[in-house]
């Protein structure tokens, strides 16, 4: 009965797996979608600072101050900002197409706050995360289970090598 009652926890602990995987599906999407986002408010912040340098060297140039190739080096990398920065514009509507698709249902990039990472959680000591750790997740108390299970067939089979004594 021991062995029955642990392999049924263990089952039942198996199928909460699937719902953390999914869980965890999500944040992963999710945090990517926020990578994302930030990558995309650097590129936007390189191209807006690029764009003032390269106006002031063509103002420069015009004075006479600056050389022409100046200049236009400054075009160029203000036109590979503008590359990277669609590319970053991509990619975070991409993360958020993939955040969309996991959790079945439709985003939008204006839905997306990301107003969780705003403030830095409190941290707690690393014994109290290790406990949390092993009370909450079900595969580690599966496999705890199904070695329950397995204890139990053990027992059971060495009481075949007890004797027997019939009452009757």
């Amino acid at each position: 009965i021991q062995a029955l009652t642990s392999t049924t926890t263990g089952r039942e602990l198996e199928a909460r797996v699937v719902t953390e995987d999914i869980k965890l599906a999500v944040a992963i999407r999710y945090l990517a979608a926020f990578a994302r986002k930030e990558a995309l408010t650097v590129a936007m912040d390189e191209v807006k600072l690029l764009e003032r340098r390269t106006a002031d060297t063509q103002f420069r140039y015009k004075l006479g101050v600056s050389r022409k190739s100046d200049f236009l080096k400054l075009q160029v990398e203000r036109d590979n900002a503008r590359q990277t920065q669609a590319e970053a514009w991509a990619a975070f509507r991409k993360s958020v197409n993939d955040l969309s698709f996991v959790v079945e249902s439709p985003i939008t990039i204006d839905t997306l706050s990301f107003n969780e990472f705003k403030v830095f959680p409190t941290l707690e000591p690393p014994d109290w995360y290790r406990k949390k750790m092993l009370d909450h997740r079900s595969e580690l108390l599966a496999l705890s289970a199904f070695r329950e299970a397995e204890v139990a067939d053990i027992s059971s089979a060495r009481s075949a090598w007890f004797p027997r004594i019939d009452l009757t």
